[in-house]
């Protein structure tokens, strides 16, 4: 859990630090640097949201660190021409796709933002060559680890199969929750946007990559909408995506250095950037006070820990299998999966649901706060123990045949 947390805040912060230090290097802020990632790191903590994001541990903050360092490569190869960044940028595009299917917006971008508005139709062939080579390595090796069936049914056929949950509340709640969450750091950057073009000569014409970077996040923000939406309008989506958020968010950082570098007085800058460095760490040390976080595990999956390496093959945590793989390295049933198939118009059948349980079946383990779901319906059981975290079922015949 804990080298699972720190990977996922590495994800999640690095790219956002390389590209706000990519920006202060293009604006000349040498001597801001410092002050410009200690402030990105205290904004990023005490933001409303973003904070609740950053300790989930799921492939979201892969995907988006892999988009955000992909679109810093293509800026980097619009400059250079270097073909390694083009390779990379390519790569890690196709690379966030696999991480999480909403990704699919991010090679999308990157060819509205060549073909519409570079308007560069041999740099375009170019990336769809390496964007294929890449594709066709990468799904090679998955197919090599996963089993093409299985990719297929999980990635195509269950979230196609997923229906629309077809209430207008639905559509209209979800722009207006979207709009509230990347509504004001988009509202930021337009005013810092201003704030930066408006000496002359602007900071974006003195560093076009600058500028080149600023309207590619743009672009995929705008195409991360409709995924968005979508996501959150089907059955098994969820709340909106917090990509199109991130992304925002990261613009606004961006458009803040812009306008930083357009002060003319250094020293007055440099002591406005520590002060504003000085600020975003309060707002931090504030948010961490009253959402306290944790990188080790919560005290009621150390409980479950304790409970399964007691019963090794006898029981089954239906909403967190991964208690189980932790103790027995055996992989069993997760629920949200089975509902999200039978949802799809795939419901499990026997056989599978039983391959796939603990051999010698005795107890059943939910959270106290659900205590029952779809295995207490297909489990014949013969009585429960409540505890404070966990509710625990006996089975009442150990295996079914």
């Amino acid at each position: 859990m804990v080298v699972s947390a720190c990977i996922n805040i590495t994800a999640f912060v690095l790219p956002i630090l390389v590209l706000a230090d990519y920006a202060a290097k293009q604006c000349g802020l040498v001597h801001e640097r410092i002050a410009i990632s200690v402030t990105c790191l205290g904004l990023l903590l005490a933001a409303p949201g973003l904070s609740d994001y950053l300790l989930w541990i799921q492939s979201d903050q892969v995907a988006i660190s892999l988009s955000l360092l992909s679109c810093l490569f293509l800026v980097r190869h619009e400059a250079s021409r270097s073909r390694t960044d083009l390779c990379l940028a390519a790569t890690l595009a196709v690379l966030s796709v696999w991480t999480k299917q909403i990704a699919i917006a991010v090679p999308l971008a990157h060819m509205a933002y060549i073909v519409v508005i570079r308007r560069d139709l041999k740099w375009a062939y170019r990336y769809l060559g390496w964007f294929s080579i890449a594709g066709i390595v990468v799904g090679t090796l998955m197919i090599r680890f996963f089993g093409l069936d299985p990719l297929v049914y999980n990635l195509w056929i269950v979230p196609s199969g997923n229906h629309f949950k077809g209430r207008a509340s639905v559509w209209l709640a979800n722009p207006l929750g979207l709009l509230k969450e990347a509504g004001p750091s988009l509202i930021v950057a337009a005013i810092l946007w201003r704030v930066a073009d408006r000496r002359k000569p602007s900071r974006f014409d003195q560093h076009p990559s600058l500028k080149a970077v600023i309207t590619l996040l743009l672009t995929m923000a705008v195409c991360q909408l409709p995924f968005n939406l979508l996501g959150a309008a089907k059955i098994g989506g969820g709340g909106n995506s917090f990509h199109m958020v991130v992304t925002v968010y990261v613009m606004a950082i961006l458009c803040a250095v812009a306008a930083a570098g357009a002060w003319q007085n250094v020293i007055k800058r440099v002591h406005f950037t520590w002060m504003s460095a000085g600020a975003a760490l309060l707002g931090a040390a504030l948010t961490l006070i009253a959402y306290p976080v944790r990188l080790t595990p919560d005290p009621h999956l150390e409980a479950a820990r304790i409970l399964a390496d007691g019963h090794h093959g006898q029981v089954y945590f239906p909403r967190n299998p991964l208690v189980t793989w932790w103790t027995e390295k055996k992989a069993y049933h997760l629920e949200y999966g089975l509902i999200d198939q039978a949802v799809a118009g795939f419901p499990v059948s026997k056989e599978r649901y039983w391959a796939y349980l603990p051999s010698d079946l005795r107890l059943l383990v939910y959270p106290s706060r659900l205590d029952q779901g779809l295995a207490t319906q297909l489990i014949k059981l013969g009585g429960r123990l409540e505890g404070a975290d966990y509710v625990i079922h006996y089975v009442a015949k150990p295996r079914k045949e």
